[in-house]
């Protein structure tokens, strides 16, 4: 296990923000992960987790937290029946095209979301009106003793762009059921749904997907939008051009160039749509 001592964060999210923390763990075997955090609980030392590093803003202070990172656990994929199981740093995107590849359906709408397949459950993330809470069948997590167990998607507790998952436990394992389907239509699905994200959202910029939560029917990106913020920018984060719910970083953002935006944002819609706009990608502050 590769263990990087004052290493910032900036490296590991999408949006290249992030400052140091005392340790960054990056285990590479189940095994390691399990003793790992048995290890940490015991010396009451609390960790945070990082996956593929979308939807997440890290303060460039840093942390007084450790951090472990799943994405040196190796790859492993399955498929049995209906059940396609995977490790949780598998990119979402490419567990799509394999389950097409043995034509099975249900995880088409993914095929754009910049996420391990661990973070995409944690959030319940979606998009094309479907949500992974769909197609998820059970999870095993490595909770806050460092011991292994398996969750149902009952378990999960699913809601809007969340789940019942602890902060401090990790998952290992995702199982999701998928239907039975020709390999060449969900194929093409897929290049369609490829096609329409690519077009609609800033692909090849920095950032940390969908900032805000759609409030009702009118999504977030459009009440942005109307509100004349396309474009705005303060220091280096700006609000995409292509879709108003992305910010993108744009000539070395900070951290705080990012919350001031978002701020600015918020306060905007507010007084010119008569909503208020909540967050939904994770925040993680410098505490004391």
């Amino acid at each position: 296990m590769k263990i990087k001592e004052n290493e910032n964060l900036s490296n590991y999210t999408t949006m290249g923000v992030g400052g140091p923390v005392p340790f960054l763990y990056l285990p590479e075997s189940e095994k390691e992960l399990v003793e790992l955090v048995q290890k940490l609980q015991k010396q009451n030392r609390h960790f945070r987790v990082i996956g593929n590093g979308s939807n997440l803003l890290i303060d460039d202070l840093g942390l007084k937290d450790d951090v472990i990172c799943t994405r040196s656990l190796p790859r492993a994929l399955r498929i049995e029946g209906n059940i396609l199981t995977s490790d949780s740093g598998y990119p979402v995107a490419q567990l799509a095209y394999q389950a097409a590849s043995k034509g099975l359906s249900g995880l088409e709408f993914a095929v754009g979301i910049p996420a391990s397949i661990g973070g995409v459950v944690r959030m319940n993330a979606g998009a094309h009106h479907h949500t992974i809470s769909e197609i998820v069948d059970s999870v095993r997590i490595v909770n806050t003793e460092g011991e292994a167990v398996k969750l149902s998607n009952a378990d999960l507790n699913f809601a809007y762009r969340s789940s019942a998952i602890p902060k401090e436990a990790i998952i290992i394992e995702v199982n999701l059921r998928l239907t039975s389907g020709d390999s060449k239509q969900i194929h093409e699905r897929i290049r369609k749904f490829n096609e329409y994200r690519t077009s609609t959202q800033p692909q090849r910029e920095k950032s940390a997907g969908c900032i805000f939560k759609n409030p009702g029917v009118c999504g977030a990106g459009k009440l942005i939008e109307d509100s004349g913020l396309k474009g705005f920018q303060i220091g280096g984060a700006a609000v995409s051009e292509i879709h108003g719910n992305f910010i993108v970083n744009r000539r070395g953002a900070t951290f705080q160039d990012i919350m001031n935006l978002i701020d600015h944002i918020k306060t905007t819609v507010r007084e010119k749509q008569y909503v208020e706009l909540h967050e939904e990608v994770m925040i993680w502050k410098r505490e004391g």
